[in-house]
């Protein structure tokens, strides 16, 4: 019997195996160079690569957000370098979020909408973030997704002017 047993689970150990590396050599779609990368765990998420280090990345994000007419919440930096530098800058906008309250009450606890910026380790950084229509998509409602269809394209701008060249 336990002959048995050991033969099953070096045949079980063996097919996960298989499956583990069959899903780890899977490789996804890159997006072009000049779109930004679809990233993370959730839809939405976009990834945008910067040639500046992210103390810059930063700076260039937070007058962007300004000149756009958003509100700088707040900018929270990790104090890490390389793999674990990190800001989250959290970005809002009191007429937008005054309509996603009209629109529905529960959606306003989204706001701010977080900016992420990534210290690459190599003296550059990445600006990731969930677009706002994929946040208020949860809430299934036109009125929502119409202002997030809004609010992506101000967020595009914002990063565009921050990091486009």
């Amino acid at each position: 019997m336990g002959q048995k047993a050991y033969g099953w689970g070096w045949r079980l150990a063996l097919a996960l195996s298989l499956v583990v590396v069959t899903v780890l050599t899977v490789t996804p779609a890159r997006a072009d160079e000049d779109e930004p990368e679809s990233v993370g765990p959730y839809p939405g998420t976009v990834s945008q690569q910067t040639g500046y280090p992210l103390g810059d990345a930063v700076r260039r994000l937070e007058k962007a957000v300004r000149s756009n007419g958003l509100t700088l919440v707040a900018t929270v930096n990790s104090g890490g370098r390389g793999a674990t530098g990190a800001t989250v800058i959290l970005v809002s906008s009191s007429d937008y979020w005054g309509r996603i309250l009209k629109a529905n009450q529960l959606a306003g606890m989204e706001m701010p909408i977080r900016l992420y910026v990534a210290d690459n380790g190599n003296k550059t950084a990445a600006v990731i973030y969930r677009t706002p229509s994929s946040i208020f998509a949860l809430y299934d409602s036109p009125e929502l997704d119409r202002l997030s269809g809004e609010l992506d394209q101000v967020f595009a701008k914002v990063v565009d002017d921050a990091i486009g060249e």
